[in-house]
């Protein structure tokens, strides 16, 4: 979050994600081409004003809250204050898609200041609560009797 990357720094790290999680690979793309800036907080930091008042080019707050230790906005420091930037926000709670990951891209485009919560199914409620009267929100659900992420032992992971 502190200096902005290098292309090949971001080439690298797209072919990571290929690898990791390649659903993240639009917004890997997006902010490597400068068509966005991506700020991905972690629980216990502010986002630097300078980043968030920054309008050279659109940009989107990823917070990573699906994580095996999910707290939902209060369990975030920046919360409150993503909450009174973000014009447009995705709440999502299910297997990730590329797709979906476009979506965002394309609505940083269109709103300027988009945020993505990666949540857990558990607290994409709160979230919901959190963020709905601030601004237009998308919710990418789990379809009805499943949740996510999915544990590891669910997963056939051990």
């Amino acid at each position: 979050m502190s200096a902005p990357y290098t292309r090949d720094q971001m080439d690298r790290l797209a072919a990571a994600m290929a690898t990791l999680a390649p659903h993240r690979l639009p917004l890997i793309r997006a902010a490597r081409d400068g068509l966005i800036t991506l700020i991905q907080p972690r629980r216990n930091t502010t986002i630097p004003s300078r980043l968030l008042n920054d309008q050279a080019r659109p940009a989107v707050i990823l917070i990573g809250d699906d994580d095996y230790t999910s707290t939902g906005p209060a369990g975030w420091t920046c919360a409150r204050r993503v909450r009174f930037w973000g014009r447009a926000a995705m709440i999502h709670a299910a297997a990730a898609e590329p797709e979906h990951y476009e979506t965002i891209v394309i609505a940083a485009a269109l709103h300027q200041r988009s945020v993505l919560i990666e949540t857990d199914s558990t607290h994409q409620p709160a979230w919901i609560t959190f963020l709905q009267p601030a601004m237009g929100c998308l919710i990418i659900a789990c379809p009805p009797g499943q949740s996510h992420p999915a544990h590891p032992h669910q997963s056939g992971l051990q």
